[in-house]
């Protein structure tokens, strides 16, 4: 009995870590494609008003809203 308890804990540790890994890699992948898309709505507005490049960063840095 003792040797069934200690496989459970062990594949719910194992689960635990890759659980957590699979959330880290996919907040890190939303957060990524949500810069793009500030990014990409950035440019676009820029565009539309007619300024620089650089103008378009430092509307990214100063904060565009969320969609």
């Amino acid at each position: 009995m003792r040797t069934y308890s200690y496989r459970v804990h062990t594949l719910k540790a194992t689960l635990a870590v890759v659980l957590r890994a699979q959330l880290f890699e996919a907040r890190r992948l939303y957060n990524t494609l949500l810069q793009v898309k500030q990014l990409e709505y950035g440019k676009g507005r820029i565009c539309r008003r007619g300024t620089s490049s650089y103008g378009s960063l430092q509307s990214f840095e100063s904060g565009i809203p969320e969609f």
